[in-house]
């Protein structure tokens, strides 16, 4: 099929932490044979500290990816250009991060 569509969820369990999560849904889209266009969003939260503040005593302040959602995003095009041989690149964008652009080149054996 041209169109794959990809789910993943996990939880996060840490101590001390409340009970966090993260997970992703991945678009994979075929043009012609060997290349992909892919679209991703990702989601994280690693749970809220339930640790006080050492220098206030208070409680520590929830911000994105500890108590809130963090949200991010990808844009990918993948060719597989000759057997055993692929070049990817990725445009990357998470909140609270710069913007970032990845080129891979992988040779399998």
């Amino acid at each position: 099929e041209p169109l794959v569509v990809f789910v993943e969820a996990n939880a996060l369990h840490k101590s001390r932490r409340e009970l966090g999560y993260v997970g992703l849904l991945q678009l994979d889209y075929v043009l012609v044979q060997g290349l992909h266009f892919g679209a991703t969003g990702e989601i994280l939260d690693n749970g809220y500290s339930q640790v006080e503040d050492p220098a206030t005593g208070l409680d520590v302040e929830r911000t994105a990816g500890f108590g809130q959602p963090r949200v991010g995003g990808w844009l990918t095009v993948d060719w597989f250009f000759l057997p055993h041989m692929e070049a990817r690149v990725d445009a990357v964008v998470r909140q609270d991060d710069p913007f970032t652009l990845l080129g891979q080149l992988h040779v399998y054996l």
